[in-house]
């Protein structure tokens, strides 16, 4: 497994993804690591089965009020996929940002919001 961390909105807003989530116990170390951040039994529960059953897939959990979101990728098929899924994850973090600042979805600021994140996570993986 392995975890990085960016900023975004001028270090504003907080982004851990996690990925390479192949082993049970990645998914425990997951789930005691999202355990830090947020309390739901109920919603930890959930991304365990996620995790445990699922291929190409991924969930992304923000709290507004910290400006902070865990996304987390479980197995991927093809590097394709696992990029797909990414793209997918920051979708839900550009819709939880321009919530919070009242950006209209269909804007350029949004449309450049998702280009700089991915951009800084497609960084943060390869370097």
């Amino acid at each position: 497994m392995i975890i990085k961390d960016i900023r975004i909105d001028n270090n504003k807003w907080f982004v851990k993804i996690a990925y390479n989530i192949n082993t049970n116990k990645d998914i425990s170390e997951v789930v005691s690591l999202l355990s830090h951040y947020f309390s739901s039994i109920r919603l930890l529960d959930r991304v365990g089965v996620l995790l445990y059953g699922e291929t190409n897939a991924g969930v992304t959990i923000t709290s507004l009020k910290a400006k902070f979101s865990f996304i987390i990728i479980g197995k991927s098929t093809s590097e394709r996929q696992f990029y797909n899924t990414i793209v997918h994850e920051l979708n839900h973090v550009k819709d939880f940002i321009c919530t919070y600042y009242d950006v209209p979805l269909v804007s350029e600021t949004a449309s450049h919001l998702i280009g700089d994140m991915f951009g800084a996570i497609y960084y943060a993986i390869n370097n």
